[in-house]
């Protein structure tokens, strides 16, 4: 599972105190509606995963059925520095090979840490899972190739947008969103978990996170995300999704989350 930060960008102003004025504001908005539950908390869906797609660009400006993504493929640094390793995902699990990449992925990862209190603390009773800094992976998966980055923007900013009191309409008409790879997180059974938490700003322009679970099969292991008494659940075990799907969900910063134990595989 890779999770990436959502942040705003403001487009196309001239001014760097302009454009900071815009995030801010932007920011402080968010964070008003979503406490009165005017505003969109979380979205999700899932991407198709299509092999030798050679035509899923041609219609990317018209709704003709669902954008797809080639089988993603990660590679990593071993801790040594001295080599590679990759994996292809959705794993074919009559390849011996494919089975080894993912035991030695695990194996290549150190234990997760979480913020509090301005410190990253590492405790497996709150939270035990495996991850990969952004520096030691890379993967050809895009959000904002297969329009997740757009659905974001569309769904969860459009309803807490509004313009300056001095009529600017520049505000809504130069709006972005732009997703950072930040970590590749993994969460095995039976015991991989994280507990009620809200996810620590790692910017400041940061206003959510985006979680993509990566086409692995494995059972448990929901996300749950709640905000001022509303709740909504991912639960991605499904073998048949996992097998042929990417599942992402976004949430803004200001709801609490918590990923279940994963009863097998790795999520």
């Amino acid at each position: 599972m890779s999770s990436d930060h959502s942040s705003v960008e403001g487009e196309g102003s001239e001014d760097g105190e302009q454009c900071n004025h815009i995030q801010t504001t932007l920011l402080i908005q968010l964070v008003d509606a979503a406490s009165v539950w005017r505003a969109a908390i979380c979205c999700g869906g899932s991407i198709p995963i299509v092999a030798n797609d050679e035509k899923r660009f041609e219609n990317l400006t018209v709704d003709d059925g669902p954008t797809t993504s080639p089988p993603v493929v990660l590679r990593w640094d071993l801790p040594s520095g001295k080599a590679i390793r990759k994996l292809t995902l959705p794993p074919i699990f009559k390849d011996a090979a494919e089975t080894v990449a993912i035991k030695e992925l695990l194996k290549d990862c150190s234990p997760a840490t979480f913020g509090k209190d301005g410190e990253e603390v590492l405790d497996k009773e709150y939270r035990e899972a495996l991850k990969l800094d952004n520096d030691q992976f890379s993967t050809n998966f895009s959000p904002h190739d297969v329009g997740i980055v757009d659905a974001i923007a569309q769904t969860l900013l459009p309803s807490i947008a509004r313009s300056f009191d001095d009529g600017d309409t520049k505000f809504r008409e130069h709006l972005g969103v732009a997703a950072e790879l930040y970590k590749l997180n993994i969460y095995s059974g039976p015991s991989g978990k994280f507990r009620a938490h809200v996810d620590t700003p790692r910017g400041a322009t940061q206003f959510g996170s985006l979680v993509v679970c990566l086409p692995n099969p494995h059972e448990g292991g929901q996300l749950r995300v709640k905000h001022q008494g509303h709740e909504h659940k991912w639960d991605w075990s499904n073998e048949k999704q996992t097998k042929s799907s990417g599942q992402h969900s976004t949430a803004t910063a200001s709801t609490k989350s918590w990923r279940f134990k994963a009863a097998t595989g790795s999520r």
